[in-house]
């Protein structure tokens, strides 16, 4: 950036313009990544509720006045493209939480992903807190180092009792039989994206499930796909050593899944619209 101050960060409260990425500080208990389309947060009332969620494990609550609320629509203004936006928040002098967040480097599945699916990895470790979305730095670089022995798009955990759980940055699904099936909720983040391709999936005629899922029993799905906020609804063409096939039902639900995101972007303009009237 050659020193320029180019780069937008929600600091304080307010917009500041810096020279370098958004980098997550170290201190952060509980944060949130929340992707942006043309300026439109995808399911920003989700992934504040889940942030909201995260800080009352931790005994902390979202800051009472709105400014940050407004600085982080600010934020989002800026970008015109696709891009991820992290959103931290970390503790303040007062006891509570200021939040602060920036852009960050972002990576999104090319079309050849799609239809011919990634290879993921398994790894064995487990969250301590599944449910809330704090950062554990001994998984992620576990999960980081294994993918760049592997060359793995995502590495799968795998807890104790050797059942699948979710991804490093994502959660999964399997189909088999017109069924998706999930794990259990209590084993796995609350992934926005998994709740809105829950609802996708229904609205196509796919029965949803969730029960625990054995390292035995990955060879009797015919598919499956992980969810996030960067992939949607990506398949998996081999995990660990067992291969699936990229069934059509996965094509429609990713479409499914995308409609719901232009609805939330169409409902977040509009939202826009009635604030400036």
């Amino acid at each position: 950036m050659n020193g320029d101050l180019t780069i937008p960060t929600l600091l304080q409260g307010r917009i500041a313009l810096v020279p370098t990425p958004y980098s997550a500080p170290l201190n952060a208990i509980a944060y949130e990544v929340i992707r942006v389309e043309r300026g439109c947060p995808l399911f920003l009332q989700e992934h504040l509720g889940r942030l909201s969620q995260s800080l009352a494990v931790t005994g902390q609550r979202l800051p009472g006045d709105n400014g940050w609320l407004n600085g982080l629509l600010e934020l989002f203004a800026y970008e015109p493209f696709t891009r991820n936006v992290r959103v931290d928040a970390v503790p303040n002098a007062t006891g509570g939480v200021d939040l602060q967040a920036g852009f960050i480097a972002s990576s999104y599945p090319t079309r050849a992903m799609y239809r011919q699916g990634v290879m993921c990895t398994l790894l064995h470790a487990e969250r301590q807190n599944p449910q809330a979305k704090i950062w554990q730095a001994n998984i992620r670089q576990a999960a980081d180092a294994l993918l760049e022995e592997t060359a793995a798009y995502e590495a799968i955990l795998v807890d104790r009792q050797d059942c699948i759980t979710e991804g490093s940055r994502s959660n999964i699904i399997f189909l088999s039989r017109k069924t998706i099936t999930t794990p259990p909720a209590e084993a796995v983040l609350p992934g926005i994206t998994l709740s809105k391709v829950e609802s996708a999936a229904k609205q196509i005629g796919l029965a949803w499930r969730r029960a625990p899922i054995t390292l035995e029993e990955l060879a009797s799905f015919e598919a499956c796909a992980i969810t996030g906020t960067s992939p949607g609804v990506l398949p998996i063409a081999r995990l660990g050593k067992v291969e699936y096939a990229i069934l059509p039902e996965l094509e429609e639900l990713r479409k499914a899944y995308q409609a719901l995101c232009t609805e939330s972007m169409q409902a977040f303009r509009q939202l826009g619209k009635e604030r400036n009237s």
